[in-house]
C-alpha cells in the first residue's frame, strides 16, 4: 500500500482564528473544492473567528461572495479581505487624489470610486500604473495596448503598484495562469524601475495580513493560515508571526513541497482532512 505521504498534526482548537486563502483552497474558478461548504459552516456554528485573504485584485468582496453563495459555500463579503483592498489602501495613503492607470480590473475602479481619477491611454500625468491578473477567470480578453499604455506611464515617473507577488494561481482542469508578480516582473523590467518606484501590496507581505488580524482581534501567533501557495499564504503567514498549513489542492505538488525550502507546520490533502 502506498504511504500517504501527509501529515495532519495539528488541532483547530489550538488557535483562536483561522484565515483561509482562498484560490485553491476554497475553490478553483467557478467551482468548490470538497469541503469547503461545510469548513465555513462548521466554522460559523461553533462561532470560531475567520476571514478569507485572496491575492484576486479583479474582484470585489461583495462579487466573490456571490460568486461563492453560487457554489452553496455562505460566506459574508466582510469575512473576505482582498489584495484590491491593500492596492486601494496604499494608494490613499500615499497620494491625496491619486491618478491610476489601471491594469488591474474593474474592483479598483469601484473601490475608489469618487476618490481618484483614472488615467485613458498613453497621454497625461500619472502616479500610479496599478497592475492585477486573472483574466481568464474573468473572461478579460488581455488588452495589448494598454500594456504598453502602463509601461510609458512608468517609463516617465509613475510608481508601480502591483496586487501581489504570485507569480502563477490555479485555474479550473489543473492548469495555471500568469499571477499579479509575473505582470509585475515584466513591468519592472521593461521600465528599469528602481526599487523604490515598485510596491507589492498582498500575500506574501506581512503588512497584507494586519488589517485582518486587528478586525479578528487576535495576535498572529494565535492565528492559523490555511493556503495552497508555499510562496504567498505559507511564507506570508510565517512572515507574520502566524502557524500555517498547506492544502495539496491548489498550485503546490509534493514535488514542488518536497523541493521547496519553505515548510508548512502541517500539510493535509484537503479541508476535510483538516477539519
Amino acid at each position: 500500500m502506498r504511504q500517504n505521504p501527509y501529515h495532519a498534526a495539528m488541532l483547530l482548537t489550538d488557535f483562536d482564528a483561522i484565515l483561509f486563502d482562498m484560490d485553491g483552497t476554497l475553490y478553483r474558478e467557478h467551482h468548490a473544492l470538497p469541503g469547503a461548504a461545510e469548513t465555513i459552516a462548521r466554522l460559523q456554528r461553533e462561532g470560531k473567528p475567520f476571514g478569507c485573504v485572496t491575492n484576486n485584485s479583479a474582484n470585489t468582496s461583495e462579487e466573490l461572495a456571490a460568486r461563492l453563495a453560487k457554489m452553496d459555500v455562505a460566506l459574508p463579503p466582510e469575512a473576505i479581505y482582498t489584495s484590491c483592498h491593500a492596492m486601494a489602501d496604499w494608494a490613499m495613503s500615499h497620494f491625496k487624489r491619486p491618478r491610476i492607470f489601471n491594469f488591474a480590473g474593474r474592483a479598483l475602479r469601484t473601490m475608489l470610486a469618487g476618490r481618484a481619477e483614472w488615467v485613458e491611454g498613453e497621454q497625461g500625468g500619472c502616479d500610479i500604473v496599478a497592475v492585477g491578473t486573472h483574466f481568464r477567470e474573468n473572461a478579460v480578453a488581455f488588452d495589448f495596448e494598454a500594456a504598453l499604455a502602463g509601461l510609458n506611464h512608468l517609463c516617465r515617473g509613475g510608481h508601480l503598484l502591483v496586487g501581489s507577488a504570485d507569480r502563477v494561481f490555479p485555474v479550473q482542469g489543473g492548469g495555471v495562469e500568469f499571477g499579479s508578480g509575473s505582470w509585475g516582473a515584466l513591468y519592472t523590467y521593461g521600465a528599469n524601475l528602481p526599487r523604490e518606484r515598485a510596491h507589492h501590496v498582498g500575500k506574501p507581505s506581512p503588512e497584507f495580513f494586519t488589517p485582518l488580524l486587528r478586525k479578528l482581534g487576535v495576535e498572529a501567533k494565535r492565528c492559523l493560515i490555511v493556503g495552497d501557495n508555499l510562496e504567498s499564504d505559507i511564507l506570508g503567514g510565517q512572515q507574520a508571526g502566524m502557524a500555517t498549513a498547506l492544502v495539496m489542492t491548489g498550485i503546490t505538488t509534493p514535488a514542488t513541497l518536497a523541493a521547496s525550502a519553505i515548510k508548512p507546520d502541517a500539510v493535509f490533502a484537503g479541508l476535510p482532512a483538516l477539519m
